[in-house]
């Protein structure tokens, strides 16, 4: 990946950012030298701060996502056991409220 990298030949759908992004989830450093040599220092760096900035956004839509997993799971298991126990009956009031004119 370093010598891709370098050379800077990538596809236009992968990009450079995908190439430093593949070489961070493998626990390696980029430098801006292991960037290609027609890239300024300017953008060598914003390259490197972008990639590790899609990384750091991936890995917190991942958290959200298993957090919602998590609390989803333990939301329907705790309504399951109160509607199992008769303690949840809003589809009794859902009918009791629709029999019933409103005061209001």
């Amino acid at each position: 990946m370093q010598k891709i990298l370098k050379l800077g030949v990538v596809p236009y759908e992968v990009g450079l950012t995908w190439i430093i992004r593949e070489i961070f989830k493998d626990g390696d450093k980029v430098n801006p030298q292991d960037l290609p040599d027609f890239l300024d220092k300017k953008a060598k760096l914003f390259l490197i701060k972008r990639a590790r900035d899609q990384e750091n956004i991936q890995t917190e839509i991942c958290m959200q996502e298993s957090s919602k997993t998590v609390f989803g799971l333990h939301f329907l298991k705790e309504e399951d056991q109160l509607r199992n126990e008769g303690i949840l009956y809003s589809e009794e009031v859902t009918e009791l409220d629709q029999t019933e004119e409103s005061p209001f």
